[in-house]
């Protein structure tokens, strides 16, 4: 638990850094190997989005619509990148899984719970839109 806001802003610089080099690579500004890229380059700039959009809540966390825009930028960075897994990634690249079954089986419980986290993220993305349309700020 951060104590001082010295802590809140290194924590908030640190995480849009991030953020922001995830990003440009995502755009292109930084080359990495082909190789070790294994989703469309604007997915990745989207996963950067993420950690800006948190590193932004934190930072203007007195100020409620900007605070409240960057919870709903990580809610979409999150949900966008969820929902590409699971409808456009192919299921042999999901790693991990359940032992004793196929490498097939393990993709397509993968993608499935990927959707649900998709899907869960897109109701609040929804309960966000409709909290940051009713405060008053």
């Amino acid at each position: 638990m951060m104590k001082t806001d010295k802590q809140k802003l290194a924590v908030a610089l640190f995480a849009m850094t991030v953020g922001g080099g995830i990003l440009l690579v995502g755009l292109g500004a930084i080359e990495v190997d082909p190789a070790s890229v294994h989703a469309p380059m604007w997915v990745i700039g989207v996963a950067g989005m993420t950690f800006i959009g948190g590193g932004a809540a934190l930072l203007f966390e007195r100020h409620r619509l900007l605070a409240n825009l960057g919870g709903l930028t990580v809610v979409t960075s999150l949900m966008t990148v969820a929902f590409w897994v699971a409808f456009n990634a192919p299921a042999e690249e999901i790693q991990g899984g359940i032992p004793l079954l196929s490498a097939e089986t393990n993709g397509r419980i993968g993608k499935v719970l990927f959707g649900f986290g998709g899907f869960l993220c897109l109701a609040l993305l929804l309960h966000g839109l409709r909290r940051l349309d009713q405060d008053p700020d």
